[in-house]
């Protein structure tokens, strides 16, 4: 709690690599088989909590994310980041007031988000969209409920994934032009 930066920051941002110093493209080791759960992360400056290269058997669930994105940082205001190089079940989380997006996406296109609860997000409920190559059939977005978004409530942005679901979520006031955007 009150902290400047990420409540949790599991594994490493590029996935995909990175070029450090002129030595040639790094690729950072990956994650299996971890569980994040049973955690209240209150009053960050960026990301609630992120999780990246987490490439199977990934479960992030029951934590509770409030107060997150304070410095309001385009870039680190969301609430959970499931982030590149991961495919994970990301269920039965609360996440309520933030500056960013309530939980925000960025995986290999097989992750499924269930009976999570977003209030107040400061832009939308839920984003998905392809960073690099997505591997997946699509992500799922199964009973969740979004109270509030100031945007849309679910936004799947990709055009490379067969098989995005979007079924039995509540979304309630969201103050942008649509529900659902695709």
């Amino acid at each position: 709690h009150d902290i400047g930066k990420e409540g949790f920051y599991i594994g490493h941002s590029y996935y995909y690599g990175y070029d450090k110093g002129g030595c040639g493209s790094l690729l950072p080791h990956t994650i299996e088989n971890i569980s994040v759960y049973n955690n209240r992360v209150t009053n960050t400056g960026w990301d609630g909590m992120q999780v990246s290269c987490a490439v199977s058997g990934t479960r992030i669930h029951h934590n509770t994310i409030d107060n997150y994105g304070t410095k309001n940082d385009i870039n680190q205001r969301d609430g959970i980041v499931i982030g590149g190089g991961t495919n994970a079940l990301c269920y039965n989380n609360f996440v309520t007031n933030g500056k960013g997006t309530g939980i925000i996406c960025f995986g290999l296109g097989n992750s499924t988000l269930y009976n999570n609860i977003i209030v107040n997000p400061g832009v939308k409920g839920m984003l998905c969209d392809e960073r690099g190559e997505s591997a997946g059939q699509g992500y799922r977005f199964v009973n969740n409920t979004i109270i509030n978004p100031p945007q849309e409530g679910i936004s799947i942005l990709t055009a490379t994934l067969p098989k995005n679901v979007c079924l039995n979520n509540i979304i309630v006031k969201p103050n942008g032009d649509a529900y659902l955007a695709i």
